[in-house]
């Protein structure tokens, strides 16, 4: 009984971001009258005997040549404020099957006190390879010159630069986002094509189809941003909230827009 309700009272409250509380509401509808000061004891015993499991599992996804890595916040209980404070779970990820993998994907969270990056340095510790991340600056501090450690070569997330976009268009006409737009949807469309195949056969299709729209988008970045008529506060909007130009064309700088843009 006690084996059973230990693993109940670990797995849903993450599963199903139940509260002790309400899961001690639950069991008493049944006949079962546990305390949740018990079901917390539970829950930190578990975690203790599964941090060996949780080691593993960061120690065999840090063997691969690519990851995925992000942040997200969470309430932390802090005692004697009444009321919580801000915490963070890091997930660190792999899924090689959208491109013919066969390695089994695996995730692992990291929980820690901050979204500062020497978190993700610690968790990443002896990773070296291409990390995908989205548009936070923060990761910045891994490519950092003198870091020492494995390489890592940052790979940003095309979903970020086009969300800015994206939000342009639909606060009214806006041709020159929708024409961004359109040619990230072609990518998008030649991505969703090749997904599965060999990694020659994705890279010959990038190479002969993708790098054309490429080129177009970086053309599009240079015109726009300098051309009489453009929208100063939009580039500033696309530049610093999706970093597009950083991202994925190093070439094209985030200067003053020109004084005759209006």
């Amino acid at each position: 009984m006690r084996g059973g309700c230990a693993i109940g009272s670990s797995t849903i409250p993450n599963a199903d971001h139940l509260p002790l509380y309400r899961l001690a509401q639950i069991y008493s509808r049944q006949g079962v009258v546990l305390d949740r000061f018990t079901l917390a004891d539970w829950v930190g015993r578990a975690a203790f005997e599964l941090r060996l499991v949780h080691d593993a599992l960061t120690a065999d996804l840090k063997q691969s040549t690519k990851l995925f890595m992000d942040e997200t916040h969470a309430p932390v209980l802090d005692p004697g404020a009444r009321r919580t404070k801000t915490g963070y779970f890091w997930a660190l990820a792999r899924d090689d099957r959208p491109w013919g993998g066969t390695v089994p994907p695996g995730v692992v969270f990291t929980y820690a006190p901050g979204r500062g990056v020497q978190y993700a340095e610690r968790i990443l510790q002896g990773f070296g390879g291409i990390l995908q991340i989205d548009g936070y600056a923060g990761y910045n501090r891994l490519i950092a010159p003198g870091r020492i450690g494995p390489d890592i070569q940052l790979a940003h997330c095309w979903a970020h630069a086009r969300r800015k976009l994206i939000e342009i268009t639909r606060t009214g006409p806006a041709p020159i986002a929708e024409e961004g737009v359109t040619l990230i949807r072609d990518l998008y469309a030649i991505e969703a094509e090749i997904r599965g195949s060999t990694s020659a056969t994705r890279l010959a299709a990038r190479q002969e189809r993708s790098a054309p729209i490429l080129a177009s988008l970086d053309h599009w970045l240079q015109y726009n941003w300098t051309c009489p008529g453009s929208v100063p506060v939009m580039w500033s909007g696309i530049f610093a909230s999706s970093e597009i130009a950083r991202i994925h064309f190093p070439s094209v700088e985030s200067p003053t827009p020109r004084s005759d843009a209006t």
